[in-house]
């Protein structure tokens, strides 16, 4: 039996998929680090999995923050797909899933953050410099004219 030789004009296909998966690890790891440096910067710990990409389910920056952190730096935004890869790896890690996106042609240290609504009104909740007392603007007008109207009402009592 004769053994098939390869055909030359595949050699090259394959050669530059493996280049290019090279080129997008190394971007993911660029992009990976740089987070973690910007996360320390202000005043986190935060560090880029040594694991990442490696098919385990922890998100690529360990943190102290009880967040799964994914990272993604594209040119075409995935977001659905990469939730679901966030989420999934928050769920088994049991806590909050956050996917950050670097969008090429977005400055650098500057990335889109995703959160689920409930995740983020939690924080907002523990951030002690938001305030929380909301007044709805009907309401606020009419207890300033009820205020009036009992500042008047006392002028005929006194």
């Amino acid at each position: 039996m004769r053994t098939r030789l390869p055909n030359l004009r595949e050699v090259p296909k394959v050669l530059k998929s493996k280049n290019v998966m090279t080129n997008a690890k190394k971007k993911g790891n660029n992009w990976e680090n740089k987070i973690a440096n910007w996360l320390r910067a202000h005043g986190f710990k935060a560090t880029k999995d040594p694991s990442s990409g490696a098919h385990y389910e922890r998100g690529d920056i360990v943190n102290n923050m009880n967040l799964t952190i994914e990272s993604k730096a594209c040119k075409k935004v995935k977001l659905m797909e990469w939730w679901g890869q966030v989420d999934t790896a928050a769920a088994q890690q049991r806590n909050e899933p956050c996917l950050f996106l670097h969008i090429d042609g977005m400055p650098d240290n500057e990335w889109l953050v995703v959160m689920h609504s409930n995740d983020w009104i939690e924080h907002m909740k523990t951030d002690p410099e938001v305030e929380q007392d909301y007044q709805d603007p009907k309401a606020a007008y009419a207890f300033r004219n009820l205020k009036e109207a009992v500042r008047v009402a006392m002028k005929y009592i006194e």
